[in-house]
C-alpha cells in the first residue's frame, strides 16, 4: 500500500499571509493536489505589508487597503510605528498589539481604530497627533502609572479625548494621582468607569477634579478630593441647557472635597441629568452642601434627579432648580450640622422631596413655588416661608421636636402634618393672669388646608387668674384662617359642682382664641361663665380653613 505524503505549512506560509485566502494546496506522494489547508488566523501587518521594516502608517494603509472587507485580525510587531499620516483601521478588522509595541502619532494626524483593540497594560501610544478608539480605552495605553504618585493628568486626558463618542474610559484600579483637570468635552458623550472604590482619582491640585460634557456618565469610581490639602470641587457641570444634558453621575464615591463634591454651575446646566446611588462627602461638611444646583431664575433649570445617595454632610442647595426630584436619600447633614439638610431659594419650582432620611438639627427652610414634599424622616422637620406659594407639604416624621411649621403668610400651601403640641399663653383682658401650677397644653394638626386646634386648661391652687376677658394663643407657624372668623366649641368645668358650661369658641380674635357661652354675649374671663378656681377646667376644640 502506498503510503501519502502531505507537504506541510511553513513557518514563512503563516508570517506571510495577506488576508484574503485562508487555504493553501500542496501535492502528495504521488502527484495529486491536496487543497484546503488552512493557512493562518492573523496577519503579520510588518511581515506581509512593511517588508518586515517599514513601521509607518503607510504599511497600515495598505493592508487595510488590500485586505478590504474581510474579517480580519491584524497583529502588530514591536517596536515603535510611526504614524506620520492619518489612516483608519475600519471595524472589520480586530488589532492585537503586543508589550513592546508603540504608535507614534505625529502633531495634526490622527490614528481612528473603530475594531477591537486588543492590548495589555502597557503604553502603545505616545506623540501629540490624535487616536480615536471605538469602544475601550484605559489611561494605561497612554503611560498612566496609577500608583498614586505618578502624574496621570495627561494620560488620563489623552485616553478619555480618544474614546469615540458612546464609548468607554475605563480604569483598572489603581489611584491616579490628578495634576489638572480632566474634561470631557460636549459633543463626544463617553462614560468613564472603573472598578468601584478600586480605581481611585486622588487629587494632587487645586482645582475642580471633572468637568462633564453633554450625555457624558461617571460610574464605578471613587474621587477623593483630598480637601485637607487642596481646594476646589469633586464634579461640575457647565453646559446642557436648552433641552440638553443628559450626565449621568451613578454608584460613584466622592468624598474629601474642599468645595461642593458635584455642582451645576450654570442655568440649565445639566438638563435631565441625574445622580443616583452616590456617596458623597464634603471635607468641611457641617458648611458646603455635597450638591450645588443654579441659583436660577428659569423654568430652563431642570428637571433632574437625586436619588439613593448618602452623604455626610448636608445633601444639596436646589437654589433656584426647576423639577429636581429628590427621593431616597441618607443622610442630608449630621446631629452637629448647623444648616439644613436641603436649602433653596424662591426662584426655585416644582421640586419633588419624598422618602428621604434627614438628621441636620436645622429645619429645612422652604421657599420658592409649587413644591411637593412626600413624606421624609427628619431631625428638625421644615418651615413655610415667606415667598413659598402652592406647595404641597407631606408629613414629616421628626425625631426630636414638633415641626414642620407654615410661616408663608400664604394660605395657597397645603400641609399634612402630624400631631404637634404647644403650650398655648393665656392674656387677660386686664389685670395679669399668671398660670402658677396650671397644666396648659395645646395641640394642632394640619390636613391640607384644614387645621385642627385643641386648648386644654386645669387650673392650679396657685394659678392668679387676673381680671377681664380671657385670649388664648395660637401655636406659632399655623396660619389664621382665610375669609372671617371661625367658630369652634367649648366646655367650661366647674369642679365644685361638676357641671358642665357648653359655649363657643372664636378665632381669629386679637390673634388668639376667645369664647362666648351659649345664650350670652359676654366672653369667657377670670369670672364669666363662673369665678375660676383650682381645678376648673377649659376645653377648646376648634377646626378652620385657610
Amino acid at each position: 500500500m502506498a503510503t501519502i505524503r502531505r507537504a506541510g505549512l511553513q513557518r514563512g506560509d503563516i508570517a506571510l499571509w495577506d488576508g484574503l485566502t485562508k487555504t493553501s494546496s500542496r501535492p502528495d506522494a504521488t502527484g495529486a493536489t491536496i487543497t484546503g489547508l488552512t493557512v493562518g488566523d492573523f496577519v503579520d501587518v510588518l511581515q506581509v505589508f512593511g517588508s518586515g521594516i517599514y513601521r509607518t502608517s503607510a504599511t497600515i494603509a495598505a493592508a487595510v487597503s488590500k485586505i478590504g472587507t474581510n474579517r480580519v485580525p491584524l497583529v502588530f510587531a514591536t517596536g515603535t510605528w510611526a504614524i506620520d499620516s492619518s489612516v483608519t483601521i475600519p471595524a472589520n478588522f480586530s488589532c492585537h498589539i503586543p508589550a513592546g509595541c508603540l504608535f507614534s502619532v505625529e502633531s495634526g494626524v490622527t490614528l481612528t481604530i473603530n475594531g477591537a483593540l486588543v492590548a495589555d497594560q502597557s503604553q502603545i501610544f505616545t506623540g501629540a497627533g490624535t487616536v480615536r478608539i471605538k469602544g475601550r480605552t484605559i489611561p494605561q495605553w497612554w503611560g498612566a502609572a496609577g500608583d498614586g504618585v505618578t502624574n496621570d493628568s495627561a494620560a488620563l486626558q489623552s485616553a478619555a479625548d480618544s474614546a469615540q463618542a458612546g464609548g468607554m474610559l475605563y480604569l483598572p484600579c489603581g489611584s491616579y494621582l490628578q495634576g489638572s483637570r480632566l474634561t470631557i468635552a460636549d459633543g463626544n458623550p463617553i462614560t468613564i468607569s472603573g472598578d468601584g472604590p478600586k480605581s481611585i482619582f486622588k487629587k494632587g491640585f487645586n482645582g475642580d477634579m471633572i468637568s462633564l460634557g453633554l450625555k457624558s456618565e461617571l460610574t464605578g469610581l471613587y474621587l477623593d478630593g483630598n480637601g485637607a490639602n487642596f481646594t476646589g470641587r469633586g464634579v461640575i457641570i457647565e453646559t446642557g441647557s436648552g433641552g440638553d444634558g443628559y450626565q449621568n453621575i451613578h454608584d460613584m464615591t466622592i468624598f474629601d472635597t474642599a468645595s461642593h463634591c458635584i455642582e451645576y454651575t450654570t442655568l440649565g446646566a445639566g438638563f435631565a441629568s441625574r445622580i443616583v446611588n452616590c456617596r458623597l462627602g464634603v471635607y468641611n461638611r457641617p458648611a458646603i452642601y455635597a450638591v450645588k444646583y443654579p441659583t436660577g431664575p428659569g423654568s430652563d433649570n431642570g428637571p433632574r434627579i437625586l436619588a439613593l445617595c448618602q452623604t455626610l454632610g448636608p445633601l444639596c442647595d436646589i437654589g433656584g432648580s426647576a423639577e429636581l426630584h429628590i427621593t431616597g436619600n441618607i443622610g442630608g447633614g449630621d446631629v452637629g450640622d448647623t444648616v439644613a439638610s436641603i436649602a433653596m431659594n424662591s426662584n426655585s419650582l416644582y421640586a419633588v422631596v419624598a422618602g428621604n432620611s434627614f438628621v441636620a438639627n436645622t429645619p429645612i427652610a422652604v421657599t420658592g413655588d409649587r413644591h411637593t414634599f412626600g413624606v421624609n424622616m427628619t431631625r428638625a422637620g421644615y418651615t413655610l416661608e415667606a415667598g413659598a406659594t402652592n406647595c404641597v407639604m407631606g408629613a414629616s416624621q421628626s425625631t426630636t421636636a414638633d415641626t414642620d411649621l407654615d410661616n408663608s403668610g400664604s394660605i395657597t400651601n397645603s400641609i399634612m402634618s402630624f400631631a404637634h403640641t404647644y403650650t398655648p399663653v393665656i392674656t387677660a383682658g386686664g389685670s395679669a393672669f399668671s398660670a402658677g401650677n396650671a397644666t396648659i397644653t395645646g395641640r394642632w394638626q394640619r390636613f391640607g388646608r384644614t387645621v385642627h386646634l385643641q386648648i386644654d386648661v386645669l387650673f392650679g391652687s396657685t394659678t392668679t387668674f387676673g381680671t377681664g376677658v380671657y385670649t388664648f394663643s395660637l401655636p406659632s407657624g399655623v396660619p389664621t384662617p382665610g375669609g372671617g372668623n371661625s367658630i369652634g366649641t367649648l366646655q367650661v368645668v366647674d369642679a365644685s359642682t361638676g357641671i358642665w358650661n357648653q359655649g363657643i369658641a372664636q378665632l381669629p380674635i386679637n390673634s388668639g382664641v376667645q369664647c362666648v357661652m351659649d345664650g350670652g354675649t359676654t366672653a369667657v374671663g377670670a369670672t364669666n361663665p363662673i369665678t375660676f378656681a383650682d381645678g376648673d377646667r377649659i376645653r377648646i376644640d376648634i377646626t378652620y380653613n385657610l
